[in-house]
């Protein structure tokens, strides 16, 4: 679920923006393979290529260009096929041992591997 900030128009290109708060100065990688789907997403919309995408975190002022390249498509096809393989089979697996993010977490009311 969910949707880029913001999509460019340059000539023929879509390219999707994505901003993050935080105060990160790199990319974080589940913040990259979101801006990767939402290039695919731009794509199959607007029927044109989205050739890269844009992170911009609000708290630091940086931004990063991220090539949708086809690395990072097959990496896209690999993380989707990973989640349906999980939404198939019920094994989740959680990746933290923070009660903080469990709370916060939009998937607590499914999620069995929750902290209590």
């Amino acid at each position: 679920v969910g949707k880029p900030d913001l999509i460019l128009k340059k000539g023929w290109k879509r390219i999707p923006v994505e901003v993050k708060s935080g105060n990160h100065h790199t990319p974080k990688p589940h913040h990259v393979m979101q801006l990767m789907s939402y290039c695919q997403l731009a794509k199959e919309v607007y029927h044109r290529p989205s050739p890269y995408g844009y992170l911009l975190y609000s708290d630091t002022n940086k931004r990063f260009k991220s090539l949708f390249n086809r690395v990072q498509k097959n990496q896209l096809k690999s993380t989707i096929n990973l989640m349906e393989e999980i939404v198939k089979t019920g094994k989740v697996v959680r990746n933290h041992n923070s009660k903080r993010k469990c709370k916060g977490c939009k998937f607590k009311s499914v999620c069995f591997a929750k902290i209590q």
